[in-house]
């Protein structure tokens, strides 16, 4: 994706997987945020 990124092969019509890519970093912020209280409040 940085390559990509980097060879500006993102343009208007084509940022599908840049914006896949953020869903998918933004889905591991979310399973940490509620996982670590989680495991914090079990231990």
């Amino acid at each position: 994706m940085t390559r990509k990124l980097l060879r500006r092969g993102y343009g208007p019509g084509n940022h599908t997987g840049l914006e896949s890519g953020a869903c998918y970093w933004h889905m591991i912020d979310l399973i940490w945020v509620v996982l670590f209280p989680i495991v914090y409040v079990i231990r």
